[in-house]
């Protein structure tokens, strides 16, 4: 009998049943409860949720700001000059009266002591007291 060369059944099955488990592994690792893709998802909701605070505080800012500028006794923030500051501080969003239903709108709803500030896409409806500024989520 000659001597011959190659690759052996066991040594082929042995390989399948390796590569088997490495990418039952890494499916796993991809979609489970702690996986890339849910934490991606989680990392994108956190990006947004904080660009729009980030967005509101620096329109309540400028609202503050011009209220000193001119001189003004007492800090009332009012629905206008908020919708006038969000349009002026980033030209990625339009305020919009009705719900916001795409993307770069938001609304700012009057209540008594509060502006309700929802942006398109985002869970979180800001709450910004009127006389401080301050925002609750």
């Amino acid at each position: 009998m000659r001597n011959q060369r190659g690759i052996t059944l066991i040594a082929l099955v042995i390989t399948i049943i390796v590569l088997l488990i490495l990418a039952g592994v890494s499916i796993a690792m991809l979609t489970g409860n702690n996986g890339i893709l849910s934490n991606a998802r989680e990392a994108q909701t956190q990006t947004v949720t904080k660009s729009n605070e980030e967005i509101l505080k620096l329109a309540i800012s400028d609202v503050i700001t011009e209220f000193y500028a001119n001189g003004g006794t007492t800090l009332a923030i009012d629905k206008v000059s908020l919708e006038n500051a969000i349009e002026a501080t980033t030209s990625d969003y339009t305020v919009v009266d009705e719900a916001p239903t795409a993307n770069g709108q938001v609304q700012v709803q009057d209540n008594n002591t509060t502006l309700d500030v929802t942006f398109y896409g985002d869970p979180n409806t800001y709450k910004v007291t009127k006389t401080s500024g301050e925002i609750n989520i």
